[in-house]
């Protein structure tokens, strides 16, 4: 298979041809969402790739309007065979994966034509996620994922949840976004069964796979059992820095849920080994204000008003760029009887942020 990929690519690069990009997703009781994503995608895709682990509503009906290219795999509990299954169906020489709930609009479709002229094309692309917008479409979370992959052995989802693909080869970072816009909640428990089906069976997890198994806990509001596995996790070698530094704000989040003491210091252990950033220095005003040391936490507000968020912050969290710093100073001001300063910061938060709901909540208590 692979070898006639690559003489047909050497054949279309010796004449010019631009890369053909095959988008592939998995889908299951995706009715109301997968047609505005094939939509989407069509704009740029020269083929479509659908794999179905077990639809009972009308997804594939939805999807036979957009390719013919639609298979049925059996669910595994296991995300990264099922995507690399749809990988193996591909015939394009770029392979690029997407969610039935993520849209590329219609200016980024029109950059991916463009990127497809490119005559040295990069191995790996990383493109924008945006996994949480706002009413106007502003992204209020946002990373970058391995978006687009030559078609390769290398191209392989790894991981039964949270997969990944390493990216490989030459690497170049786009502008180029994918938008997540999910319609329905699922089962929050979901991951969590997934990891332990598999450790039943005698998986040993990795340290990326510990870190994940960690943050389910955490979503589920088991605070004790994410300590457990985090602390298991900063014990172990080769730590990918993005999900250390989110494990030790993990870490210090739980000790507050449970009304633990000493949770601060994977805030401080953050700050040595990452540098400032916005979200800490709110995390650590947070901590010294729910301890009554207001010149602490006043002070630790202003400086992550003043930080910017993306120094060192490994996923772009916007709210915490200038935003939520306003808003915790309006509230400690607030609370301590010092109303001129607390409407200084709440005309600073509604002057750029004028739509966001805890504005207009706390501009009628300054009219």
């Amino acid at each position: 298979m692979f070898l006639s990929h690559f003489l047909l690519r050497a054949y279309n690069k010796s004449r010019g041809v631009k890369m053909k990009i095959s988008v592939c997703l998995i889908a299951r009781n995706e009715e109301e969402v997968i047609g505005r994503c094939l939509e989407s995608i069509s704009v740029f895709a020269d083929e479509i790739i659908v794999v179905d682990t077990g639809s009972i509503d009308k997804t594939k009906k939805i999807a036979g309007g957009f390719t013919e290219k639609i298979f049925d795999f059996e669910w595994i509990n296991d995300f990264s065979a099922a995507r690399n299954y749809a990988f193996s169906k591909a015939c394009g020489d770029y392979l690029m994966w997407v969610d039935a709930d993520d849209v590329a609009e219609r200016k980024d479709g029109e950059k991916i034509n463009e990127l497809k002229k490119e005559k040295n094309p990069a191995d790996t692309y990383m493109m924008k996620y945006y996994a949480g917008v706002d009413k106007r479409g502003n992204p209020t979370f946002e990373f970058y994922r391995e978006r687009l992959l030559k078609n390769c052995p290398s191209a392989k989802f790894t991981g039964f949840v949270h997969e990944c693909i390493p990216p490989f080869g030459m690497i170049k970072y786009s502008d180029i976004k994918i938008v997540h816009k999910k319609e329905k909640t699922g089962n929050p428990a979901r991951n969590l069964d997934i990891y332990n089906y598999h450790i039943a069976r005698g998986a040993v997890l990795n340290e990326r796979e510990t870190y994940y198994y960690a943050k389910e806990f955490f979503y589920l509001q088991r605070y004790d059992k994410c300590k457990e596995w985090l602390e298991k996790y900063f014990t172990m070698d080769n730590l990918y820095a993005p999900d250390e530094w989110d494990a030790l704000l993990t870490c210090f989040c739980c000790y507050e849920k449970t009304g633990e003491n000493g949770g601060e210091k994977y805030l401080f252990k953050a700050l040595e080994k990452f540098g400032p950033d916005s979200r800490i220095l709110c995390f650590l005003g947070d901590y010294y204000k729910k301890r009554l040391k207001i010149s602490e936490a006043e002070n630790y507000y202003k400086m992550s008003l003043l930080c910017d968020v993306k120094r060192s912050g490994f996923f772009e969290d916007r709210k915490y760029d200038f935003l939520e710093p306003c808003l915790r100073l309006v509230a400690l001001y607030f609370e301590c009887g010092e109303y001129l300063k607390a409407k200084d910061y709440h005309l600073l938060s509604k002057k750029r942020f004028p739509e966001d709901p805890s504005v207009i909540f706390n501009d009628k208590f300054f009219k």
